[in-house]
């Protein structure tokens, strides 16, 4: 299978089975992925390789022969179609048989390593295994391809946050979509404080003071609607331990005067936008200011319990 006319020839590949068809099974849960996900990665690629008339998933030996020629006839480099089929082989069968297949064909045109990589990437992705799509994307080698819509799937669903952090920090995608941008930036503010700070920062001037006052409002606002003694004690304590990262921000001059005014302004209106106007001065050492509101008794017996190593330290005013 070593020459072009060899691996596209569709009774070469499929040697294994030249009247194979995919599992019943393996359509529906291709078809599943897609519904899920809107639009599979490998029908990402199909569109912008431009390989046209490609019916995926082949529900027949028709159309798997139809897809076969579709792709080596586009006129892309060899690489690229083999990569393809590379793909298409590693849903032939059982896992392990898929796997030896894909392989197989993978040593005897000698695809290189980083379009394996790729393609078994996006070939998890469209299964649903982000965290192994993640894996093999996020490899140092690999140039990132649908960047943002990778970490817009992670994106859907709230339990996959530390895996989308984790692909955005090592890709760093481009963000072209505004919504996408929100989105991002939302799950940095439910998830990590500091990262948010740091990202907003990296905004035009326009979008930075919204992105400063949303940090503000996500990490004040979060589970006003539900009673402190209602939440589990893990969730009580993560919300705790964000507020105190949110009072104690690096802050420049410009985000300081933002933070006050949007908490006496139109935030003013969370319930607990008083205590994190308090509790920032008291961070800054602003104590005199805490006095003059009267609420220091309140703030105290606060600070004892919430500010860990720190209770006891006398605070300059």
């Amino acid at each position: 299978m070593s020459s072009t006319s060899s691996w596209a020839s569709f009774d070469t590949v499929f040697a294994f089975n030249p009247q194979y068809t995919l599992p019943p099974s393996t359509i529906r849960a291709i078809d599943k992925s897609r519904r899920i996900l809107g639009q599979l990665f490998f029908d990402r690629l199909l569109r912008v390789l431009r390989v046209e008339d490609a019916p995926y998933p082949p529900r027949t030996n028709t159309d798997l022969r139809t897809l076969h020629a579709a792709i080596t006839a586009a006129p892309l480099p060899e690489h690229h179609r083999q990569a393809l089929l590379f793909y298409i082989l590693r849903h032939c069968g059982s896992d392990d048989s898929a796997e030896a297949l894909a392989s197989a064909f993978r040593d005897t045109v000698a695809l290189p390593q980083g379009y394996v990589v790729c393609m078994l990437g996006f070939w998890h992705l469209d299964r649903g295994a982000y965290d192994r799509g993640v894996e093999y994307l996020t490899m140092p080698a690999l140039i990132p391809t649908f960047a943002d819509e990778i970490l817009a799937v992670l994106l859907q669903d709230p339990k996959d946050a530390a895996l989308a952090h984790g692909y955005a920090l090592a890709v760093e995608p481009p963000l072209r979509d505004s919504e996408l941008k929100r989105k991002y930036f939302g799950m940095l503010a439910r998830t990590a404080v500091p990262e948010a700070l740091f990202f907003a920062r990296t905004q035009p001037a326009e979008t930075r003071r919204g992105m400063v006052c949303a940090l503000i409002a996500a990490v004040i606002g979060e589970g006003e609607d539900v009673p402190g003694a209602e939440m589990a004690g893990a969730e009580r304590a993560d919300r705790a331990k964000r507020a105190l990262e949110l009072v104690d921000l690096p802050l420049d001059q410009l985000e300081e005067e933002w933070f006050e005014e949007y908490l006496q302004g139109e935030g003013r209106g969370l319930k607990r936008a008083g205590d994190a106007l308090m509790m920032r001065r008291i961070s800054l050492g602003r104590v005199g200011e805490v006095r003059r509101d009267g609420t220091w008794g309140e703030i105290l017996e606060g600070l004892a319990k919430g500010k860990g190593p720190r209770a006891g330290v006398v605070w300059a005013e």
